[in-house]
């Protein structure tokens, strides 16, 4: 696979105050890197610098998604974080590190990261199936997303009309629900969240 370069804006009352490009590139035989880079712009820059990177490097085995490294640094004025979560798969742990403070938790086999999973849900949508679960080592702990399929729909966009599959996903226990616009057309790359 040659990798992909996708570009998101965010819209607030007409106006884009963010904009999101992720990035999939091949490191080597069978290893990648996802990258997401976001950013406020516009007027909502001058109100709100803030500019996040995530970066999640996996292997695929066996055309499974294996995280080895993920991270996430967010720079602005007020606040910054930094997060790295490393995959250790002989030992069955990850390790996560912020605030100079690292902790480990066990993983399960087909764990994925708070950034690859929706390479996992891209691959996965292919199947046909209706729903998908997916385990993220985030936050120190395993949180269980939950993906339901609701159907289809035709959105239009910049590129134009388009068919998407519409899913929404949920995680037990959270109460936010995110409903995602994936196009078949577009290897199921969502394109409006």
């Amino acid at each position: 696979h040659t990798g992909f370069d996708l570009t998101y804006d965010l819209h607030a009352k007409g106006l884009i105050v963010g904009r999101t490009e992720v990035q999939l590139r091949p490191i080597r035989a069978g290893v990648f890197n996802y990258t997401s880079k976001s950013a406020a712009v516009g007027l909502a820059a001058l109100i709100r610098d803030v500019r996040i990177v995530e970066q999640s490097q996996f292997e695929v085995r066996q055309g499974k998604l294996k995280p080895l490294r993920y991270s996430y640094d967010r720079e602005g004025k007020h606040k910054r974080r930094s997060v790295r979560v490393d995959f250790d798969w002989g030992n069955g742990l990850a390790s996560n590190t912020a605030k100079d403070r690292t902790w480990k938790i066990a993983i399960q086999p087909q764990t994925l990261d708070k950034l690859n999973y929706i390479l996992a849900l891209m691959a996965d949508l292919v199947t046909g199936r209706k729903s998908f679960r997916y385990s993220i080592a985030d936050g120190g702990k395993l949180k269980v997303f939950t993906i339901q399929r609701l159907g289809t729909e035709k959105i239009t966009t910049l590129l134009g009309p388009t068919e998407t599959i519409v899913i929404q996903r949920s995680r037990k226990g959270g109460k936010r629900i995110t409903t995602l616009w994936c196009a078949p057309a577009l290897g199921y790359a969502p394109i409006q969240i």
